[in-house]
């Protein structure tokens, strides 16, 4: 992975993202067998103090279906 370093510190907020977006998800119906990532891209507003994140398109129909299934994997 690469991290940005400001100042000798790697962003919290950088280092949570990269991970997330590293996950892959599994979803498995009775007709096909599907690999996914949720997110195409985090963006940093840099100055501003947020960033959005933009939803892999194949993901978005299972998107809430996995908060539920996500305390699982903690």
């Amino acid at each position: 992975m690469n991290y940005r370093i400001e100042n000798g510190i790697i962003s919290s907020l950088e280092r949570a993202s990269q991970d997330i977006g590293s996950r892959m998800f599994e979803i498995e119906t009775t007709e096909k067998y599907i690999q996914l990532w949720l997110f195409k891209s985090f963006t940093y507003h840099t100055g501003k103090g947020y960033f959005t994140v933009a939803i892999n398109d194949k993901a978005r129909p299972y998107f809430f279906e996995l908060k539920t299934i996500l305390p699982e994997c903690n």
